[in-house]
């Protein structure tokens, strides 16, 4: 095997790290709690509970992939994660980034489900209200964006009448009206 293509293959697989972190991060709240303020991991560890040792990694590795800045061992969100990753933020992602989580504890499954170990994904690994409300919200971020084209390519003109099936957060509905 050549070195670029074993260096692509440990990419990829080392992949999930990042992103782990973020999932972990937005599980947790820490960018709504790290948007405003500036606080130190004992502090960060005292509203979360958990351990201070592992909450110290994860506040140091956010930062090391971009998302939080560090400055005399206090912790705060980077403009673009307070923008992207609070729940107050207009431009917010994070309920597709919950959703995402959700995803994530189904795949961690996916050997066991192959193997027949276990009977597929389980009700904990995706049909919660929390697990409902992430993936609505992110069905929402998805297609904010999406709905002025579709509207545009279905050129509604006079319509009375529209026929939402599913509806979600009514994203689609709204741009039609």
């Amino acid at each position: 095997m050549n070195a670029q293509a074993r260096e692509a293959l440990f990419t990829k697989v080392r992949g999930f790290q990042e992103s782990r972190l973020l999932l972990t991060a937005a599980e947790l709240g820490l960018f709504d709690m790290l948007a405003d303020n500036e606080l130190t991991a004992e502090e960060v560890t005292e509203r979360l509970g958990g351990s201070l040792r592992a909450v110290t990694i994860l506040l140091d590795a956010l930062t090391a992939i971009g998302y939080l800045v560090k400055a005399d061992g206090r912790y705060r969100a980077t403009e673009d994660a307070a923008a992207l990753l609070t729940s107050k933020s207009p431009e917010s992602v994070l309920p597709m980034i919950l959703h995402h989580a959700t995803g994530w504890r189904r795949w961690s499954r996916l050997t066991d489900i192959v193997k027949g170990v276990v009977d597929g994904p389980g009700e904990e690994a995706g049909f919660s209200p929390e697990a409902l409300r992430a993936f609505i919200g992110g069905m929402h971020v998805l297609s904010v964006e999406r709905a002025p084209y579709l509207v545009q390519a279905v050129q509604p003109g006079d319509a009375r009448a529209l026929l939402d099936v599913g509806g979600a957060s009514g994203t689609y509905t709204m741009a039609f009206l």
